[in-house]
Parts: structure tokens; C-alpha cells; sequence
């Protein structure tokens, strides 16, 4: 072990001036013959059938921790500036980068924090976690990584479209009653679909019991950017936030945070022991790049949120009134808000599935989707758009939708939670 601890002191590189620059520009900078990895050493004598790939993959900037490039691990210096950036961006106290192995290390280190505290504490003592049914299998990957009872929460279902809603509050606090209590409360919102939780009264009940909330927003890196858009976990009151910087904002795949609010009944330095356990030990410095560039990006053009939501919005009401037998999802009745960027095409009422339509939608419309299944295609949106691109997607919906047949509506019916029957969900 001295052996690494020298080593990790040897990578301590920073350089302070470095600071005031941007990553990338140091990255372009970085010169001298490169005696380390990674093995492409920086692609320029790739050859053969590597050519391609040489012009068309960030080669040239795919470095490892050279001195004054900081260290991800314990960062102190242009490194440590992405991440005070990102802080500021969302309103938290402390934001982790991740960059490679998104969301997943960053739920995986949350959960597992608020399970087990920091690494060197080894309790197993009938740990519980309170989570969204349909969560993310990295929580219940985390949970079994700590031997801990997942009391499921179920949320507000559509019975007849299937869509999944919001977790109601009360339900939370049904298993913030428990005894022994979770150790945090853990509500995936925004959904996939775009659902939205009370996270504010969530976080509310929460901390009156003593329990953290962690909000797994990965669809909502792209909140609280304009005011026509849900606010993001941290500004409502959860304790930990982890966002998918890669899913509605200009990052590379695989980019992520873990926002931490400045009152967070977990420790920060105990969300960095185990980020630390489930990243790598060789991060992608594009990845990094991507995510400084990316965040400012989003301090600087607030209003491009504004108007690409707007132009989201205008494209939602186009298709509610010009669509005859496709239908738009719609959450409202199920959730407490709702992403408007997320564009779910209901086929329940149609002799199609939503698979047959994200089929055509690519084969003849050059439409590609996110996803799709038996009753609905769901299209994402992000402020890169091109506007052009929901003129062509508004002619193509209202083709394919002229050539079917309207089939009988199963009954419409909410199911709600136990112990909320009756009850209308905001």
C-alpha cells in the first residue's frame, strides 16, 4: 500500500495557473514525446486500417495525469475548477465529475455512502433503502453490494397507457415510518418518460425523520436551466443529485456528476471516498473536456434553454391537435410536473405498435427514436436540436397517422399506491 500512496503523491499535479485555462486548450497544448498511456500515443502515426479512426476519434487530446492536467482522484486544480463550475451550475455545495461509467458509478457511490457511510466503516446493521419501484438496477445493485432491504415505493401508474407516474409523498412517508427507518429515501425523477416527483415535500418528510433524499435525475441534467423547465433535485431540497450530463446536454457519452447540496445529511467527503471506489483509475480526459465545455455552455446561454423549450412546447401542441389516432403521452394526471422534452408517442389507440412505429419512423422518414414498445416510440429532445428537425418530424407523424385505424380504448384507470386510493394526484 506505501507503494501507492507514493504513487498517488507523485500524480498530485497540479498547477495553479492551470486553473484559469480551459481543458481542452491544455489538453491541444500537450506535447513532447509521449512515453505513457495511452497506447495510440495521441494517434498521429496510426496507420492502416487505424487511419480512419485516427481523423474521426479525439485522439489527440486522450491523455493521461500529466503534470499540470490535475488528478481526478483528488483534485486540486483545473480539475477541482470543472467541478466548482458544476457546483455553481446546479446549485450544490460539491459536484464529483464521472467521467466514464456515468450515472451507474455515481448512484452506485450515493447509495452506497448512505448505506455504509465511508469506505472504512463497516457496518451490516439491518440496513433498509426506500426507492422507486422502477428505478435504475444500479440502485438495487448498490443495495445488494451492502446486504440492505429495499422497501419499493410505487408510483402513480396509468393503467390503460401503462405510463408511469410520480412517487406520491405519502407514500414515501409510509417508509420513512419503518423501524427501523431507511437510510435514505431514493426517487427517480425525472422518469424515462419524463414523470416528475414532489421531490420538494419528498425532501420535506424526509429530513423531518432524519433520512436523506437522493434524487436519481439522470434524465434532468438539463433542469432548473430555464423557467419553463422543472427545477433540478439539489435546488428543491434532495441531499444528493447525480445527473447524466451526456443525456440532454452537449457531453460526451458517458459524462456525469454528483451534485451534493451544501445541507446534505451525507457527508461530501464520504460521496468522494466511494466515487473513488467505482470510477476508474484512468479517466477519460476528452470525457472531462466535454464536461467542462458543456457546463459552460449552460452558465453562459440560459437563454437557449428558454427558447428551445418554447419551440419543444409549440411541438407538443402542434401534434396534441393535428394527431388523429396516435396520441402524445401525457403525465399530467399521473405526476406532479413533467419533462416537456421528452416526446412519448402513444400507439394504444392504433392497429400499431410503438416498435412497428420507430420502424418506420428510421426506414422511411430517417427518424431515428430513443425507444420503443408495444404501446408507445419515445423521441428526446436536447437544446442542440435543429428546429428543422420537428418540421420533419410533425409531416412524418401526421403521414403515418392518416393511414391508421383507430382501434376501441381499453377503460381508463389510475392505479394508485396503497393507502392513497381516492386521492387526486395533484
Amino acid at each position: 500500500m506505501a507503494g501507492f500512496a507514493r504513487l498517488f503523491d507523485y500524480m498530485d499535479n497540479n498547477e495553479p495557473e492551470n486553473s484559469k485555462r480551459t481543458l481542452l486548450r491544455l489538453l491541444l497544448e500537450t506535447r513532447g514525446a509521449p512515453f505513457h498511456m495511452p497506447g495510440h500515443k495521441r494517434g498521429g502515426l496510426l496507420s492502416g486500417s487505424l487511419a480512419e479512426y485516427a481523423g474521426a476519434l479525439p485522439y489527440g487530446i486522450d491523455a493521461t495525469e500529466l503534470p499540470g492536467l490535475d488528478n481526478l482522484r483528488r483534485p486540486a486544480g483545473i480539475l477541482r475548477e470543472i467541478a466548482r463550475k458544476t457546483a455553481k451550475l446546479y446549485g450544490a455545495g460539491e459536484a464529483f465529475l464521472i467521467p466514464g461509467g456515468g450515472s451507474t458509478c455515481g448512484i452506485l457511490a450515493a447509495v452506497t455512502a448512505a448505506l455504509r457511510g465511508s469506505p472504512s466503516d463497516t457496518r451490516r446493521d439491518n440496513a433498509s433503502l426506500a426507492v422507486s419501484e422502477h428505478c435504475h438496477v444500479s440502485v438495487t445493485n448498490a443495495a445488494r453490494l451492502s446486504c440492505a432491504e429495499v422497501i419499493k415505493l410505487a408510483p402513480v401508474t396509468d393503467a390503460q397507457s401503462g405510463a408511469i407516474g410520480g412517487v406520491l409523498p405519502e407514500t414515501a412517508e409510509l417508509a420513512l415510518k419503518n423501524n427501523p427507518k431507511p437510510r435514505a429515501v431514493v426517487i427517480t425523477s425525472p422518469t424515462y418518460d419524463g414523470a416528475v416527483s414532489d421531490l420538494a415535500k419528498i425532501a420535506e418528510l424526509a429530513h423531518k425523520y432524519g433520512v436523506p433524499l437522493i434524487a436519481d435525475a439522470a434524465h434532468g441534467a438539463h433542469f432548473g436551466m430555464s423557467p419553463l423547465l422543472p427545477q433540478n433535485a439539489v435546488r428543491l431540497g434532495a441531499d444528493i443529485e447525480i445527473v447524466s450530463l451526456h443525456k440532454t446536454l452537449p457531453a460526451m457519452t458517458g459524462a456525469a456528476a454528483v451534485l451534493v447540496s451544501a445541507s446534505s445529511l451525507i457527508p461530501a467527503q464520504n460521496i468522494a471516498a466511494w466515487v473513488n471506489v467505482f470510477q476508474t483509475t484512468s479517466p477519460s480526459y476528452p470525457i472531462l473536456a466535454s464536461i467542462e465545455g458543456c457546463v459552460d455552455f449552460c452558465l453562459q446561454n440560459g437563454a437557449a434553454f428558454t427558447e428551445h423549450t418554447r419551440r419543444v412546447i409549440e411541438l407538443r401542441r402542434k401534434l396534441a391537435e393535428g394527431l388523429r389516432v396516435l396520441r402524445l403521452l401525457e403525465l399530467s394526471h399521473i405526476a406532479f410536473g413533467a419533462d416537456p422534452g421528452k416526446i412519448a408517442v402513444y400507439t394504444g389507440r392504433a392497429d400499431i405498435s410503438g416498435t412497428r412505429l420507430l420502424r418506420i419512423l428510421r426506414e422511411e422518414y430517417a427518424i431515428e427514436c430513443e425507444t420503443a414498445d408495444d404501446t408507445r416510440a419515445l423521441l428526446m429532445t436536447s437544446v442542440c436540436d435543429d428546429p428543422q428537425w420537428y418540421g420533419a418530424l410533425l409531416q412524418a407523424l401526421a403521414a403515418i397517422d392518416a393511414g391508421l385505424t383507430e382501434a376501441p380504448p381499453a377503460a381508463a384507470k389510475l392505479i394508485l399506491p396503497p393507502g392513497s386510493e381516492g386521492r387526486e394526484y395533484f
